[in-house]
């Protein structure tokens, strides 16, 4: 069900194949096929490249795959700086969106891979157009520090975690 990449553990090329597919089609329903046109170029060249360049190459960027039947549905991207973790990026295919607690599900192995390795902070950014994301994060118990900043300790999202499983 769980896939885990990370620099001990590379992910193949099929998978980060498959996630920038995910991309992709989540872009294109969130903006636009026009949108996207513009933008395709990085999603197929440049930005692809670098992308694909830090999940292979940065030992701090990890990956965990929630997987059905061999398609990924679900994925975190997430970098280890410092004291802290920042999520890079989280996605849930819309079929699958609010469906079988794979949200949570997801939130609670990435807890499972950081818990006990002194990360003090969460963090993420999320873009202003994304109002879906921003209330499902608040909604956990993000706080939008700053502009589309958004922060949180470990024990407040165990807190969550713990209560929507009861």
């Amino acid at each position: 069900m769980f896939e885990i990449y990370n620099s001990n553990n590379k992910i193949p090329e099929n998978r980060y194949l498959e996630m920038n597919d995910i991309l992709i089609k989540d872009y294109i329903l969130r903006k636009g096929l026009e949108e996207y046109k513009k933008r395709e170029k990085i999603f197929k060249e440049e930005g692809f490249e670098y992308w694909k360049s830090m999940i292979l190459n940065d030992p701090n960027y990890n990956i965990i795959l929630y997987v059905i039947d061999e398609k990924i549905v679900a994925f975190i991207c997430y970098m280890l700086i410092e004291d802290s973790v920042c999520l890079a990026e989280i996605q849930i295919i819309k079929e699958y969106q609010g469906k079988n607690n794979i949200f949570r599900k997801i939130l609670q192995k990435f807890v499972e891979e950081i818990k006990n390795k002194n990360y003090k902070k969460i963090s993420a950014t999320i873009d202003k157009d994304n109002q879906k994301s921003r209330a499902v994060f608040s909604h956990v118990g993000m706080i939008n520090t700053k502009n589309n900043w958004f922060e949180i300790s470990i024990e407040p999202l165990e807190k969550w975690l713990n209560k929507s499983n009861s």
